[in-house]
């Protein structure tokens, strides 16, 4: 689980990712996270929107990005470790849309 910034072309973007290991997928411990560090940039009031990018087919990821609040801008191309992957874009701003728990 990581919250970074980086320059997109288009300006800085605040972007949120996890992965999870096999044996804990479905467990609760990714949204739990996500939450927290959510939770921490909203207290902070330093990251502003956030955005999260995972893949079209990776279902899971799409109901931790709804059940906190992100909101779906549209699908894109966007470059991961050196390929491109077809993306679902979600965008939260903590300070306004983080869902109770």
């Amino acid at each position: 689980m990581t919250l970074w910034s980086h320059d997109t072309g288009d300006g800085p973007l605040s972007e949120i990712g996890w992965m999870v290991l096999p044996a804990s997928q479905g467990r609760g411990p990714t949204r739990l996270a996500a939450r927290t560090l959510l939770e921490r940039a909203r207290d902070e009031d330093r990251w502003g929107d956030v955005h999260a990018f995972p893949a079209t087919g990776n279902a899971p990821s799409h109901r931790i990005s709804r059940s906190l609040g992100f909101r779906f801008v549209a699908q894109r191309d966007t470059p991961f470790a050196g390929r491109m992957l077809r993306t679902k874009h979600w965008v939260v701003t903590p300070r306004t849309d983080l869902r109770a728990p």
